[in-house]
Formats: structure tokens, C-alpha cells, sequence
């Protein structure tokens, strides 16, 4: 037989009361919980480029863990409403270093993105200074990091180019140093006109004609003399990057000018918020001819078999159709009579070893309004030919300004 046994507590009407008032007190509880959990908070800021201090238009902003997100707008402006519970912004850009931002209760972030080196050279440079990713343009665009335009400098910084663009031919000026030189992108377009492209320094065309040899008829005379172009003035150490544009497509948004290709040139900038730096580089070079010509040493200076016995005729005839070198003396310019001798290393020992020397000292530095950079170098080369030197001296100074700065 079971027995059932039923036990009967009786509870004081004040513990009925107290218990009621716990419950109602949780129930409060747990319903602030729920709303703190699922409120938002309004957060608003600015993207900004860290070197330059330029608005970044696109910059995408999502909530850590979440698909919330939005862009900002053309002025690098951004509004966002953020769950009360998020922690973390994340800031991504083409071209930029991702950047994760805690939150901290804060309404307004305001964030600076650092660019970085995309492998492959996917982001170059387009017309008119805007970034671009490679595979998506129609066109051919080959570009060249200040890198490899300091490795080996040259005192053209066009001549850097060669061997470095497809499709780009460059004829170095045989004027020596500080002379002029030729590009040519895929080929001539033009029998009578001009086949050399248009250059563009941080968006203003300049003229590369040149005086003397590099423009102009008779190139091939002897006696023009050649004092450069525009673009050998450039110090290659204040270049950031060269984008070449092929073709008439690359090209269209530069106008008639640019029917030959555009060679766009970008110049450094100095670097915000993060005070002023100092940079310092030296290159030096040495060049000795690495090929002559072959030169025969069985006749000497004359003409049907017979050497000059005047000295007008030996100052004006150098053909070399005299009589075999025996060594007997015969008249020499100077007026004297020497040995009628074969001199095999005359030529190598006109030439004397070359050697450049390039220097350059740089300061940078800025805030989020502005930024500048100031730049020196010094250039001395001695060429391979006698008494041709060249000494060249670049100040080069670029401020940037914030206009949205707030």
C-alpha cells in the first residue's frame, strides 16, 4: 500500500509581496538588457590619405563580425549606425593597408589610411593622377617605382627607362652628357611629324623639343650641338613613379598632343603626421667604352699609296689610303718629321674612364592641412670624353593643401 503525503506551506503575505517585487524587478531588468543589446549608436568621421592628407572617396566601413557597412562619399565622409554591442570599424581600401579601429563609445572616427605597394603593379596610375587597377583598364599601362629609377641614376632619367617598358625605344644622343634623348612608343606614327610622346609632370604637360640636335632638321650633322630637353632637367630622386600610356586610347583624354603615347610622371610628396624626416642618398658610377672599332694598321694617312709631304694637305685629308708603315720618318702635324709607325692603341687612349657622381639630400614633413617637401641635389659627371663634364645643381620644393580640412 503506497501512501501519499502532501505537505502545505504557508507563506507569510509579506514573502508574497517580496517575491513579486523580485520578479517585477528582473522582468525590468531583462527588458533594459534586450534593449541595450539590440540599440544603436550613431558614429560619423572622415577618411583620409596619410601622406597627402587627401579625402578617399569609396573607403569601405563595415562593423567587425557583422555585414553592417556602408562608403564614404566623395568628400571621404561616412555616416554609420553601429549595434551598441560592436566593438570594431574596419576600414578597407584598393591600395591601402586594412585598418582596424575600436570603437570605444565614440560618435566620431576619424581614420588615415596608409597606401601600400600592390603586388604586380596592380594599381597605376591613369590620366589626370587617378589610380586605376591594371586589369581593368582597355588599354596598355606600364609603370616604373622610384626604385628602380635610383638604383643605377642616370642624369637623363628617361635613359632609366630602357629595358624596363615594352614596346618603348630610346635612342640616347651621342652629345655627350646632358643631351637629349629619343623615345619612341611601338614605332613611328608619322613620316614628316613628330613620333615622340607627350610628357605630363603631375598633370602639366611640359615641352621636350629641345634645342640644338634633339629638334629640329640635320640631326645627323656633326657640328649641332645638343643642350637637352625638358624632361633631362628632372632629378629622377623627386620622382615617385613614371606611367607610360600606349596607344591612342591611353591617350584620348590628353587630346592630339598625346597621339604618340603619354609619359606620366609623378613627383614625391612630403608625409603627414609624422614630423619631419631626412633622407640622404649617394650614387657613383664609373664607364669605360666596351666595344671599339676595329682599325687596320698596315697603312698609314695619305692618298693613292703616297703620304702628304705639305702640312695643308695633312691637316685636310684623313683618309688613311698612304703608303705601308715602315717606320721611316715622314712629316707629322706639329710640322716635325717623326716615325711612319702604326699606333694600334691610339684610339682607346683617347678615352679616359667616366664617372658620375650624384647626391641628394631631402626634407618632408606635415599635418593633415598641409605637407611639403624640399629637395637638393648635386650632380657631377665626367664622360669618357676629354673636357666634357657637366655639373648641375636641382632645388626642388612641393607643398600640398588640404582644402576640406576641417
Amino acid at each position: 500500500m503506497k501512501k501519499h503525503i502532501q505537505l502545505h506551506f504557508l507563506f507569510p503575505r509579506t514573502i508574497i509581496r517580496w517575491i513579486g517585487s523580485i520578479s517585477c524587478s528582473m522582468l525590468l531588468f531583462l527588458a533594459c538588457t534586450y534593449g541595450s543589446a539590440f540599440g544603436q549608436t550613431t558614429v560619423t568621421g572622415k577618411v583620409t590619405d596619410m601622406t597627402s592628407g587627401e579625402a578617399l572617396p569609396g573607403v569601405n566601413i563595415i562593423v567587425h563580425g557583422t555585414a553592417i557597412g556602408t562608403a564614404t562619399s566623395a568628400e571621404g565622409m561616412y555616416t554609420l549606425n553601429v549595434p551598441a554591442d560592436a566593438d570594431t570599424l574596419v576600414f578597407s581600401y584598393i591600395g591601402y593597408v586594412p585598418q582596424n579601429v575600436a570603437i570605444g563609445g565614440r560618435t566620431e572616427i576619424n581614420v588615415r589610411l596608409q597606401s601600400q605597394a600592390i603586388s604586380g603593379q596592380e594599381l597605376v596610375v591613369t590620366a589626370f593622377g587617378v589610380q586605376r587597377q591594371k586589369r581593368s583598364l582597355g588599354y596598355s599601362v606600364s609603370e616604373v617605382g622610384s626604385e628602380d629609377l635610383s638604383t643605377v641614376k642616370q642624369t637623363n632619367v628617361v635613359n632609366s627607362l630602357a629595358g624596363r617598358v615594352p614596346g618603348l625605344v630610346i635612342t640616347e644622343s651621342t652629345g655627350g652628357v646632358g643631351s637629349g634623348t629619343r623615345v619612341i612608343i611601338r614605332g613611328n606614327n608619322s613620316l614628316t611629324g613628330n613620333n615622340q610622346p607627350l610628357y605630363v609632370v603631375d598633370g602639366v604637360p611640359v615641352d621636350n623639343s629641345g634645342f640644338g640636335s634633339a629638334a629640329g632638321s640635320g640631326t645627323g650633322e656633326y657640328a649641332r650641338n645638343d643642350y637637352g630637353t625638358g624632361i633631362s632637367d628632372i632629378n629622377s630622386d623627386d620622382i615617385e613613379s613614371i606611367s607610360v600610356l600606349k596607344g591612342p586610347n591611353a591617350a584620348a583624354l590628353y587630346g592630339s598632343r598625346a597621339s604618340n603615347g603619354v609619359v606620366l610622371i609623378t613627383t614625391k610628396k612630403g608625409r603627414a603626421n609624422r614630423g619631419m624626416g631626412v633622407s640622404y642618398s649617394s650614387n657613383f658610377t664609373m664607364e669605360n667604352p666596351m666595344i671599339l672599332p676595329k682599325y687596320q694598321n698596315e697603312y698609314g694617312q695619305g692618298t693613292q699609296g703616297n703620304t702628304y709631304t705639305d702640312l695643308a694637305n695633312l691637316k685636310n685629308h684623313g683618309g688613311s689610303w698612304g703608303a705601308k708603315l715602315d717606320g721611316s720618318n715622314q712629316l707629322y702635324f706639329n710640322g716635325e718629321t717623326v716615325p711612319y709607325a702604326a699606333q694600334p692603341n691610339n684610339v682607346k687612349d683617347f678615352f679616359r674612364t667616366g664617372g658620375s657622381m650624384i647626391n641628394t639630400i631631402a626634407l618632408d614633413g606635415g599635418t593633415d592641412q598641409a605637407t611639403v617637401r624640399f629637395s637638393y641635389t648635386n650632380t657631377q659627371v665626367s664622360a669618357i670624353v676629354p673636357n666634357s663634364d657637366l655639373t648641375k645643381h636641382h632645388f626642388n620644393l612641393r607643398g600640398f593643401v588640404n582644402p576640406d580640412y576641417s
